[in-house]
C-alpha cells in the first residue's frame, strides 16, 4: 500500500480523491468553474504514475505533478490559481507559529476533501453569509474551515475535551447541530475579541432612559439581533427633551484616511451652537447619537439652539472594512437617522406647542425603529458590517 509523507514526516494512505478535490477547489475559484471530466482525467493520470513507482511519495511531489498536469491542460487559469494557492499557503506556513488546537490537522484532514454536505441553495447562503474572505489566499473559506474556526472559538470559552470538540465538529460539519449563526461569521476573529456581543443572535433592551437608545444602536451595530420593550411605565422615566433647536447636516467632504478620527467629538460656538463631529468607527457612530440626546435633554445645554452634524470623518461608501469584512455603507444612512429622529421631536413640539416635551411610548418606538432602519439600510446589521 502506497503512503504519502506529509511535511511533519507522518505517513497517511494515498487517496486519489484528495487530488481530485484539490483540483476542483482551484477550478471553483476561476470564472470557468469546475470541469469534472478534466479533474478526473488529471487525477487518473497522476494516480497511474504514482502506482507505477510502487513506493511512498512526498506530498510536495504530488503537488508538483498536479501543477505540471494543469499547465499541460487547456485550463491555464486553474494552474495559475493552484500555483498561487501553494505559494500563499507556503508563506503562511513559514511565517506562522504552530498553533495548539483542539482540532488537529490529522483529524481535519478527512473532512477537507469530502464533498460539501449542503445542496445548491445551502451553498449559496453559506458563501454569501458565513464564509469569510482569506486575503492571503484571495479566496473565501471552505465549509470545513468555517466549522473549524467556529468550533475552536466556541470550545475556547469553557474547558472542553478534544473528544467533545471533535464530536461537535463532526455534528456541525454534517449539519446535525449548529452554533449561533453569528459565531459562524465572527468566531475566532478580531470581531469576537473586541465585540463579544457580536456572537449573540438575540439580545433585549428596555427603553427607560436615553442611554437605552445608545445601547440599542451599539448592539445592532455589532450585529446582534435586538428586541425592545417600550411600555408607558418605562418611558415616563425619560427626561423631557427640547424642541426649540435647529438640526443642520453639513455637506459631506470626506477626509483622507490617515487624517480620520475614530471617536466622535463635540465643539461649541457662540454659546448657542454645538457641532457633533462623527468619528469613523462603530463607537463613533454610537457616541454621536449619545451626544445628540444629551444636547436636547440635559439642562446644561439648555442654551443650545443649533446642532450641526459633521460626517467628514466617516469613510466613503464602498471602502473595504478590515475587522468585520465587507464594504462601508457611507454616511447617508446615519444622516437620514438624525433627520428622522429630529422630525419626530419637532412634530411633538408643534403638536403640544411647548419647548420641552415628554416622549410618548409611540415616539420611543418610532425612534427605535429609525435606529434599526439606519443599521439595516446602512449595511451595518448584515454580516458585511463595519
Amino acid at each position: 500500500m502506497i503512503s504519502v509523507m506529509k511535511r511533519d514526516k507522518s505517513l497517511v494512505p494515498f487517496n486519489a480523491n484528495k487530488i481530485k478535490r484539490a483540483i476542483e477547489n482551484a477550478m471553483a475559484e476561476t470564472k470557468k468553474g469546475i470541469d469534472e471530466d478534466l479533474s478526473k482525467t488529471i487525477t487518473d493520470s497522476i494516480e497511474e504514475k504514482i502506482l507505477q513507482r510502487d513506493m511512498n511519495v512526498f506530498v510536495e511531489d504530488i503537488q508538483d505533478m498536479v501543477e505540471h498536469e494543469l499547465m499541460d491542460s487547456p485550463r491555464k487559469d486553474v494552474a495559475k490559481r493552484y500555483i498561487i494557492y501553494r505559494f500563499e499557503k507556503g508563506k503562511r506556513r513559514s511565517s506562522k507559529k504552530k498553533e495548539v488546537r483542539l482540532l488537529t490537522d490529522d483529524f481535519i484532514s478527512e473532512y477537507k476533501h469530502k464533498p460539501s454536505p449542503m445542496k445548491q441553495l445551502g451553498e449559496f447562503i453559506y458563501y454569501r453569509t458565513y464564509s469569510r474572505w482569506i486575503p492571503e489566499e484571495s479566496r473565501r473559506e471552505y465549509w470545513w474551515e468555517t466549522v473549524r474556526r467556529a468550533v475552536e472559538y466556541n470550545c475556547s470559552l469553557v474547558p472542553t475535551t478534544r473528544e467533545e470538540a471533535e464530536k461537535l465538529y463532526d455534528n456541525i460539519y454534517n449539519l446535525r447541530q449548529f452554533l449561533s449563526g453569528r459565531t459562524f461569521w465572527v468566531g475566532n476573529t478580531p470581531v469576537a475579541k473586541h465585540y463579544p456581543m457580536a456572537n449573540y443572535n438575540c439580545s433585549f433592551q428596555v427603553i427607560e432612559d436615553f442611554e437605552s437608545f445608545r445601547d440599542l444602536f451599539y448592539l445592532l451595530m455589532v450585529g446582534s439581533g435586538v428586541g425592545v420593550r417600550v411600555l408607558r411605565d418605562d418611558v415616563k422615566l425619560l427626561p423631557k427633551v427640547r424642541s426649540n433647536y435647529e438640526l443642520i447636516n453639513e455637506d459631506y467632504t470626506p477626509i483622507p484616511k490617515h487624517e480620520r478620527e475614530d471617536s466622535t467629538s463635540l465643539e461649541f460656538f457662540h454659546n448657542d451652537t454645538a457641532k457633533i463631529i462623527v468619528g469613523d468607527s462603530k463607537e463613533g457612530w454610537v457616541q454621536s447619537l449619545d451626544y445628540y440626546f444629551k444636547l436636547i435633554s440635559s439642562n446644561e445645554y439648555r442654551n443650545i439652539t443649533t446642532i450641526i452634524v459633521n460626517y467628514d470623518n466617516v469613510r466613503p461608501q464602498g471602502e473595504k472594512l478590515k475587522t468585520f469584512g465587507g464594504t462601508a455603507s457611507g454616511h447617508q444612512s446615519l444622516k437620514n437617522m438624525f433627520s428622522k429622529i429630529d422630525k419626530v421631536i419637532n412634530k411633538l413640539g408643534i403638536i403640544f406647542g411647548e419647548k420641552k416635551i415628554k416622549l410618548r411610548p409611540i415616539d420611543c418606538l418610532d425612534i427605535a425603529n429609525i435606529i434599526g432602519e439606519n443599521v439595516v439600510v446602512g449595511g451595518k446589521l448584515s454580516y458585511a458590517s463595519n
